[in-house]
């Protein structure tokens, strides 16, 4: 947990108030449901074809090995679920959501430290992807992470008047 900020380690020690139990016996299709679920709604243009390319590359990836499932729950059920596309160098924060109950207690901080936690040893760097959406950044500051933007080249292949139009 070095690095976390006081807030992701309050979340954390309040998570170790309750009875949760992190499991990888989930499906794939389990997980992308419970993120339709929860984050759908939000994001309207993803469709349903979408999901299921994105499970289909998922189950792919699954038969070599590339694939680590975890979830989170208690007494009362799933609390919130996550994949992660693996190599050796890298685990990366595919996709994940909790459920209502889940969200209203943070559950999120401990899936990403259970993440942590079960890779930890393997020299594996956790990649979150970043993301525009401001609470999303916020959130995924609390674990201390070393930003590393992506750079973006755009080339207009445009006539120089059209260019000059565009301005």
């Amino acid at each position: 947990r070095k690095g976390f900020n006081k807030d992701g380690l309050k979340n954390l020690q309040h998570l170790e108030k309750h009875a949760i139990t992190y499991s990888s016996e989930i499906s794939i299709h389990e997980v992308l449901n419970l993120y339709r679920e929860t984050w759908g709604p939000r994001n309207p243009g993803i469709q349903p074809e979408h999901y299921a390319r994105l499970e289909q590359a998922c189950n792919s990836a699954a038969k070599t090995g590339k694939i680590y499932l975890l979830n989170a729950q208690n007494a009362h059920g799933l609390l919130a679920a996550a994949i992660f596309l693996k190599n050796a160098r890298y685990l990366h924060y595919i996709c994940a959501a909790p459920n209502a109950a889940g969200q209203d207690m943070g559950i999120m901080h401990g899936i990403l430290d259970q993440a942590i936690r079960a890779h930890a040893g393997n020299k594996m760097q956790l990649d979150l992807e970043g993301s525009d959406i401001q609470s999303v950044q916020r959130f995924y500051k609390k674990f201390g992470p070393v930003n590393e933007p992506y750079y973006q080249i755009r080339i207009n292949r445009l006539p120089w008047f059209i260019k000059w139009l565009r301005k």
